[in-house]
């Protein structure tokens, strides 16, 4: 996800179809979160509207990689003037807006959320390690210390699909 305050997401047509059917049973706090992503609001507008939810850019990261939002684009920055003009970058956004932006950040928080909602109450030593993980390699060594615990609780099968996501939105 991007870290910007000008990021800006949009529903996917998954995510549409889930504030219908309520298929994936979200919690109420992803789901509202879901209904007030609306392509317009960035990211502190969207703080504002969810009165500082904890944990906003990890629940926009778990959204995301859940396939029910995606980035639309990214507001304006302030004008700058320019020296020259400068060649068309048509090209160059059109295969920028195809790649999925990857951060050390989004990758933890996204573990954050998932270890929260398997352990709940339980889940303050295994949040305190991930939150002192800051760069790649401290991330990779938190997820060996607690992937066997959520191996344990939730299944090979389950602790694998999550650590495929989580390493996909870690940069290379």
């Amino acid at each position: 996800m991007p870290h910007t305050s000008n990021a800006i997401f949009a529903k996917t047509h998954k995510g549409q179809a889930e504030i219908q059917a309520r298929t994936l049973r979200l919690a109420p706090r992803l789901r509202a979160l879901l209904i007030m992503v609306d392509g317009a609001s960035d990211l502190q507008q969207l703080r504002r509207k969810t009165g500082d939810m904890p944990d906003l850019p990890g629940s926009l990261g778990w959204l995301m990689t859940a396939g029910l939002i995606e980035p639309k684009r990214l507001s304006a920055p302030e004008p700058s003037p320019l020296p020259s003009p400068l060649p068309s970058t048509a090209p160059i956004a059109a295969v920028s807006s195809n790649i999925r932006r990857k951060s050390c950040a989004l990758a933890r928080l996204y573990l954050l959320d998932i270890m929260e909602r398997t352990l709940g109450l339980e889940s303050a030593p295994v949040r305190h390690r991930l939150r002192a993980a800051t760069s790649r390699a401290e991330i990779l060594s938190a997820w060996e210390d607690v992937r066997p615990i959520l191996v344990e609780i939730s299944g090979i099968d389950r602790a694998d699909r999550i650590e495929e996501s989580f390493r996909s939105q870690l940069p290379d």
